[in-house]
């Protein structure tokens, strides 16, 4: 899988504002058998659906403090990078797994109000309105 600096950089970035989701994804990862090193071989992909999962129990579990740190972090990362595998990771192993294992789904709602317009933008081109692809009513 190609890779860039400034994937590994994101990832550095992340470690340093979350060290300890880094810490426990990574043991994640390797209980998996993925080689964790922060180098080109680096399941940089992977480690965001796994960050995604993260946000996604935060969503399910209301914690909208986290779910703003999360969002915020992304979204800066994606506005200041000019590196279009960087966009891309963020893109497809981020935000298209946005929503998918969120429960009860009604709380995608408040987690969609709140989505900063860069990645909804992200998000509405790859599915749609959230609300109506998941039929929610309020």
């Amino acid at each position: 899988m190609p890779s860039s600096i400034e994937v590994l950089d994101l990832i550095e970035q992340f470690k340093t504002q979350f060290p300890l989701a880094f810490s426990e994804e990574i043991e994640s990862l390797q209980a998996r058998h993925f080689d964790c090193q922060l180098d080109f071989g680096f399941p940089a992909a992977v480690f965001l659906e796994q960050i995604c999962d993260r946000v996604n129990a935060a969503i399910s579990s209301n914690d909208l403090r986290l779910v703003e740190h999360y969002f915020r972090f992304f979204s800066q990362a994606y506005t200041h990078t000019s590196d279009d595998f960087t966009r891309q990771i963020i893109d497809v192993a981020f935000v298209e797994n946005l929503f998918l294992t969120v429960t009860p789904i009604t709380q995608i709602s408040w987690a969609w109000k709140i989505l900063p317009t860069n990645l909804k933008s992200l998000y509405l081109n790859m599915w749609g309105d959230p609300v109506k692809r998941f039929g929610i009513t309020n």
